[in-house]
């Protein structure tokens, strides 16, 4: 996200009054200490005008959604918006960090969707989620 800010030269200020929020929220969201809540995410992506309707993605990320999509249906529908806060966070911090966080050990760039998929539900069912991958992202840069 701020990086999306800073390429059109808004201030955290200017982004948080064109999403309807404020700046805090924004500078929290920029900063890690809160994933953003999905509407709110959604006010904000609007106002850096990313498209958040239906395109076509490249082959791997459809791959990528075709396998989360039916993970999200079996979330209770109560439990939907927190878990996929955390989701939400998980890949924000990717993007940030320019690499994917590792869920159940190091990051494998060879891995196929399907192991990082089974990774991450293995992850889920020991109930680690943001702040623990982050400790293992963390934990295995420092071991290299």
């Amino acid at each position: 996200m701020k990086q999306l800010r800073t390429q059109q030269g808004l201030r955290q200020i200017e982004l948080a009054e064109a999403a309807g929020t404020t700046e805090r929220t924004v500078r929290n969201i920029e900063g890690g200490s809160t994933a953003g809540q999905a509407a709110m995410l959604i006010k904000i992506f609007r106002a850096l005008n990313v498209e958040l309707e239906h395109r076509d993605y490249a082959a791997d990320v459809q791959s990528y959604l075709a396998m989360v999509a039916p993970l999200i249906e079996q979330i209770e529908p109560a439990n939907r918006l927190r878990v996929m806060t955390r989701v939400i966070g998980l890949l924000s911090d990717a993007v940030a960090e320019g690499a994917v966080p590792t869920v159940g050990g190091a990051a494998d760039t060879d891995a196929t969707p399907q192991e990082i998929t089974e990774k991450a539900r293995e992850a889920w069912a020991r109930g680690e989620g943001r702040r623990a991958a982050k400790r293992r992202t963390k934990k295995d840069t420092e071991e290299e």
